[in-house]
């Protein structure tokens, strides 16, 4: 698979393994080097782009239909030393409205699934029944095949 390239500032050292490993699950691979604000290399599939968000802080690695598929935002500490924050989201998640919880779509930025008596494990119970892997970051997006 072809690769794109683009440089964001992290410290790799606070990158766990699981994000890791959740990253290059689904096309993103990581750099050399690990030295503090070093730019390391990111590599994301061909057709995929960083794009920078100013409404809510978070940017974002968006796939080639245009989906977010990680969540990238500054977190800086009380001495302002900034790191980087990945979320590699999947393709359903489960959002509290408020008046109840949802099951979202992201992939058509919509509800599929509303509730106002369910908790949030009885809605993982229909995610499990309706989509099994939904917790996996690179199933049921339409590219399982890469």
């Amino acid at each position: 698979m072809a690769m794109n390239e683009i440089r964001v500032s992290v410290d790799k050292s606070h990158i766990d393994e699981t994000t890791t490993a959740l990253l290059e699950r689904i096309g993103v691979g990581l750099g050399h080097g690990d030295i503090v604000f070093i730019f390391p290399l990111y590599s994301i599939p061909n057709g995929w782009s960083f794009r920078s968000s100013e409404d809510d802080g978070v940017n974002y690695f968006i796939d080639e239909r245009g989906n977010k598929r990680v969540a990238i935002w500054d977190v800086s500490d009380e001495f302002g030393v900034c790191d980087i924050e990945f979320c590699v989201l999947t393709r359903y998640s489960i959002e509290h409205t408020g008046c109840g919880f949802i099951v979202n779509d992201r992939m058509i930025d919509a509800p599929i699934y509303l509730s106002t008596n369910d908790n949030w494990f009885c809605l993982c119970k229909w995610l499990n029944a309706h989509y099994p892997d939904w917790e996996n970051p690179a199933a049921y997006w339409g590219d399982e095949t890469k």
